[in-house]
């Protein structure tokens, strides 16, 4: 059981990391996003393409909208990206980059349950900007995030469902880190930008808020497993003392050493934990998967996830 605890306990950083590397790494590729004032025309994103340092742009807009199907309901965004994107393309947990179609939406599983839709169904979308149109898209993928409940649609089809051909509200740069701060600076004095959002800063926000909790709960349940651990091996061998103190008094009679007979008295413990290391293992996993199932929810979703280093460690502290 102590083994169990320290696996769950471990389990929780490896998700977390499991989460940054994910969500942050593969799914992003920019080093930060220029949010605009406003919808511009898209040669903005090659008139960025001048600023210094920069690398790499890629268009992107988002749009508030309602969903519905059926009885279902919900408001979230929609998320308009390039046919070819590269910097932040659509990224399924399992499957890696996926391609956005020309025609159709491709929403978040998390999304899919709450509205009870599959590939092939139709979703109802109200945009709540410009006109508000409302129509009718099919599901043409589903995909496993983390994060939030997104809705990906090509940019295209979106600024042409909008009537605003080549638009855009967002600039994804990819930056030579030599002149991040003077883009910085650059960027400060355009009126056009409302904010820039920075890659790092949202890792580093993301470590530290997860960090308050999860590092409380798990080191919470490691004092609780080591705790454990002690009090079923101290009994053990105390009641194992007990029952045999006759034999083992005998023993030493017959000459044996107070080695040897701590040897047989060790050593029957000693092959108790030993056979109960990797039943621990296999309940601690079961344990990790119980709780994340509990708090599912559509802020995020926790992987289950267990390197090896921690089933390492929780063997090496038992």
């Amino acid at each position: 059981m102590s083994v169990a605890v320290l696996v769950m306990s471990f389990q929780w950083t490896d998700s977390i990391e499991s989460i940054i590397n994910t969500y942050f790494h593969d799914a992003q590729k920019q080093d930060i996003t220029v949010v605009l004032a406003e919808s511009e025309n898209d040669t903005i994103v090659y008139e960025a393409l001048h600023l210094p340092g920069v690398l790499v742009t890629e268009p992107a807009r988002i749009i508030s909208a309602e969903f519905t199907s059926g009885h279902k309901f919900h408001r979230g965004s929609v998320n308009g990206v390039p046919d070819d994107a590269m910097l932040t393309p659509v990224y399924d947990n399992h499957r890696g980059i996926i391609k956005i179609p020309e025609d159709g939406i491709v929403i978040g599983s998390a999304l899919a349950d709450k509205l009870n839709v599959v590939i092939g169904d139709t979703l109802s979308i109200k945009l709540l900007e410009g006109r508000r149109p409302t129509v009718s898209v099919l599901v043409t993928d589903v995909i496993d995030t983390y994060i939030g409940m997104p809705v990906y649609m090509a940019l295209n089809s979106l600024n042409t469902i909008m009537i605003e051909p080549q638009q855009v509200d967002m600039v994804n740069i990819l930056v030579d880190k030599k002149y991040q701060q003077e883009l910085f600076k650059e960027l400060k004095q355009t009126p056009k930008v409302s904010a820039v959002m920075v890659k790092e800063g949202a890792i580093k926000t993301f470590e530290n808020t997860m960090a308050e909790t999860v590092l409380i709960f798990a080191s919470f349940f490691t004092m609780f497993a080591c705790a454990l651990a002690f009090g079923l091996v101290y009994n053990s061998t105390r009641i194992a003392l007990s029952e045999r103190g006759r034999e083992l008094a005998t023993l030493r009679v017959l000459g044996f050493s107070n080695m040897e007979i701590s040897y047989i008295l060790l050593g029957e413990i000693a092959l108790f934990v030993l056979v109960s290391l990797p039943l621990g293992c296999v309940v601690g996993y079961g344990l990790a998967s119980l709780i994340v199932s509990l708090i599912d929810n559509e802020l995020y979703r926790i992987p289950v996830t267990i390197l090896p280093d921690s089933y390492g460690w929780s063997i090496s502290i038992i």
